[in-house]
């Protein structure tokens, strides 16, 4: 990657000069910018932090054990060099304010054209018009054990335990007052003989 200074704050330093690094773009970009002509390959701007980027996107990548190609989307070049996930909803591109990206209305297809039109109207050093928004990947606020959804289910194992334990006890109380009950009646005492008044 070649790295572009400006005079403005930035939190990243170029190892060579050691001046504040304004704007990054590839190898790609870089190249045709030095010999002063026009990027031949598809070009997407945008602004991440304190930075501007400027990126390449190929027509198409190949992947896989049999070197399948796929087609690449300006969004997923982006999502790819900050790291981010565009399917987990790790990645937002905004344009003048307004979230273009992602659209459920568009296909993928659609919204890199969008992002690439976007671009081409920025001139190369001017300040580019898409911004983007997001969790880079390894950064996401990861629920740990001991959160509200789990605490709510050990609530209801405890209750629902609680119920049954409760439930058990209150029929076999009333299973042993009816029994007790039932053997009161057939079982009567029995009446006192002749010897035993004689004894008295």
């Amino acid at each position: 990657a070649t790295t572009g200074h400006s005079r403005g704050p930035s939190s990243l330093v170029c190892p060579v000069c050691h001046g504040p690094i304004g704007s990054i773009c590839d190898g790609a970009i870089a190249s045709t910018e030095k010999l002063g002509e026009k990027a031949s390959v598809q070009v997407v701007s945008f602004r991440y932090g304190k930075h501007n980027y400027y990126l390449s996107v190929p027509s198409s990548t190949k992947k896989g054990w049999f070197r399948q190609t796929s087609k690449m989307t300006a969004q997923d070049r982006i999502a790819s060099v900050l790291g981010m996930n565009i399917k987990s909803g790790g990645l937002k591109i905004l344009y003048k304010g307004k979230v273009i990206c992602p659209d459920s209305r568009k296909s993928a297809e659609e919204i890199s054209k969008q992002l690439l039109d976007l671009s081409n109207a920025s001139v190369m050093g001017s300040k580019p018009s898409l911004v983007v928004m997001g969790t880079r990947s390894g950064d996401e606020v990861i629920s740990a054990p001991g959160t509200a959804s789990s605490s709510y289910r050990e609530g209801m194992l405890s209750l629902l335990r609680w119920g049954v334990v409760f439930l058990f006890n209150t029929t076999r109380n009333i299973l042993g007052g009816l029994a007790l009950f039932a053997k009161s009646l057939v079982i009567m005492p029995a009446a006192p003989n002749d010897d035993d008044r004689r004894i008295w």
